[in-house]
């Protein structure tokens, strides 16, 4: 225990032995002679005083105590020289994730339309025009995570791999896909050109619709290969039955629309006429979704969080002290780096060294304002026990908090963390691992409400060994008391001997309180203690025990401990009353 470095109330007792006769010890004296000396019915020692006692000093904190003096105006919106309780605290990083979906049944077609035939005439190249061929494709995975809920849109990854060309009984020479050709895909789907085939002869003519820009040759078993990249498909524009049609089925199916005109060179036919087939095949090479537009709900874990507090003078901690802060403060800042809005509750508690735990709940689900991190930012709140106004923070008020810290607890949690996604549209990208993360700071000014009760017990010994040659059986101590702590503080006093047990056989009383006061406008009480001995000799006397009960006046609720507030002791008047005997014997 820390101990109040007090004014050993009756510290003048040792200055008795001063007042008395020196003694020769030369003199061979008599045992029979009776060197007992007694003084007057009343001695009056001189007045003094002491130093000012700082509250720095009472609570001699070490450097890593949690309690810490602010060292300038403004800091936590306290003063310079203001107490206040600060521990910091992280929590483990908590991944939001979705994997990317990798869909497995994957299933293109073959297609193929006979073209009219190619009839030498007078020109060399002869063309005709190819019927439309349709090409179906189809992507279907049936154990999609049930982590995606909705999805208005997707982007994708899949890759279409497309040919065009002809078969022939009578004819084996080179055929020309006439620029102009166009293969249209599902108008919602992205496609992009992938691979050098493509750009080679291949142009988009929007997001669907791809365009050979010159003429590009086949022969039989040689068509032209191209690879499509289906980059991003609209949901809401696919019939029913298709995208996310149910949890965990997901669904694309279309068809690929083939057009234009074809030509061979007349030189190349045998006869008068050559019969082509045009063949067009679509195969999925893979197919993987990206991102979704839609609803998603990620499973996130939240390990919980703890703090300990550092150095806190034991008194503080005492069983039946009620520190009553008025305003202790949970700093929390929150940072999400997810597309997501989280929904956060979590508990609060408290482990005390003296007395069970005590836990308050956080966030909706307790019936507080809720907790809401908004996505891809940090946001800030604050839990206290009265509203605070801080610029970029949002208050959250517990009146329970005030409990929670009636004691100062040795280790604070926050556990039971949930944080839910908010079931609201949003772009959410698979596969990437976002965070949510959480810092926490305790502060706590150590500022005390109307119901704190502080009860502080100190020890003043190692008056004098030599009392027991003094026989005195009363003494007042008159003293007046300077205050600028903004606690009133009742002292009572014990005698203890040197082993520290209060002594039955004297009685002490103290009449008067210390009045509470501030800096500048200090409190001035006069207090008179009297110890009365009821037994035949103080000499087991060795000191006093000092218990203060400290509370807040309500005109200093709300007052901050500051280092700079003191006790000073003056005008202390040390009266030995009924007189004094000396044993000068041995």
């Amino acid at each position: 225990m820390k101990k109040l470095q007090c004014i050993p109330l009756l510290f003048s007792v040792c200055l008795m032995a001063g007042s008395t006769a020196c003694v020769d010890h030369d003199y061979d004296l008599s045992e029979d002679i009776d060197l007992t000396v007694k003084f007057g019915e009343t001695l009056t020692l001189p007045a003094s005083s002491t130093e000012e006692l700082s509250f720095k000093k009472i609570l001699d904190l070490e450097s890593d105590s949690s309690i810490k003096a602010v060292q300038s105006d403004g800091e936590y919106g306290l003063k310079a020289g203001d107490y206040v309780l600060v521990q910091n605290g992280n929590s483990e990083a908590a991944t939001i994730e979705i994997g990317t979906v990798e869909i497995d049944n994957l299933r293109g077609e073959s297609a193929s339309s006979a073209l009219d035939p190619f009839i030498v005439g007078t020109d060399e190249l002869i063309t005709v025009a190819a019927s439309p061929t349709f090409n179906a494709i189809n992507i279907s995975d049936d154990n999609v995570t049930d982590e995606i809920v909705q999805v208005d849109a997707a982007d994708l990854d899949i890759v279409i791999q497309f040919s065009v060309g002809y078969s022939s009984q009578n004819f084996n020479g080179v055929a020309y896909i006439n620029a102009g050709y166009t293969a249209t895909f599902d108008e919602s789907w992205t496609v992009e050109l992938a691979g050098t085939s493509a750009a080679a002869y291949l142009e988009m003519l929007d997001a669907h619709t791809a365009r050979f820009t010159r003429d590009c040759e086949v022969w039989p078993g040689k068509p032209f290969v191209a690879d499509m990249r289906l980059t991003h498909v609209d949901c809401t524009k696919l019939p029913a039955g298709q995208g996310l049609y149910a949890p965990g089925h997901f669904k694309l199916s279309s068809q690929i629309e083939s057009k234009g005109n074809i030509s061979i060179q007349a030189s190349d036919v045998t006869g008068n006429i050559a019969n082509l087939t045009l063949e067009t095949s679509t195969s999925v090479k893979n197919a993987d979704i990206l991102a979704v537009t839609g609803i998603v709900n990620p499973r996130i874990d939240i390990s919980p969080v703890s703090f300990e507090i550092n150095d806190i003078p034991e008194f503080l901690e005492a069983e039946g002290n009620n520190l009553d802060i008025q305003n202790p403060q949970i700093h929390f800042t929150l940072t999400n780096t997810a597309p997501v809005t989280l929904d956060v509750n979590g508990m609060l508690l408290a482990h005390y060294s003296s007395k069970p735990e005590f836990n308050v709940g956080l966030g909706e689900k307790y019936g507080t304002a809720p907790i809401v991190v908004m996505p891809g930012a940090t946001t800030n709140y604050v839990v206290s026990r009265e509203p605070v106004s801080i610029a970029g923070v949002q208050n959250i008020v517990v009146p329970e908090l005030g409990a929670l810290m009636s004691t100062v607890p040795e280790e604070i949690m926050f556990e039971d963390i949930s944080a839910q996604v908010r079931q609201e549209p949003v772009t959410f990208t698979l596969g990437t691992s976002y965070s949510y993360n959480c810092d926490y700071e305790a502060v706590v000014p150590l500022a005390f409400g109307k119901d704190m009760r502080l009860e502080y017990s100190t020890d003043q010994a190692d008056w004098d060994s030599d009392l027991d040659k003094y026989n005195f059986n009363k003494v007042r101590v008159e003293l007046s008391v300077t205050n600028t702590i903004p606690m009133q503080m009742v002292p009572a006093v014990e005698a203890i001997d040197r082993a520290g047990n209060v002594i039955p056989d004297i009685t002490a009383t103290v009449d008067g309180v210390v009045g509470a006061g501030m800096i500048d406008s200090p409190g001035v009480s006069e207090l008179v203690i009297t110890l009365e001995s009821r037994a035949a000799n103080l000499g087991n006397l060795d000191g006093v025990r000092i218990n203060f009960t400290g509370t807040t006046p309500e005109e200093f609720v709300g007052v901050n401990l500051n280092e700079n507030q003191s006790l000073r002791f003056s005008d202390i008047k040390i009266t030995i009353l009924g007189g004094i005997t000396i044993d000068l014997n041995d």
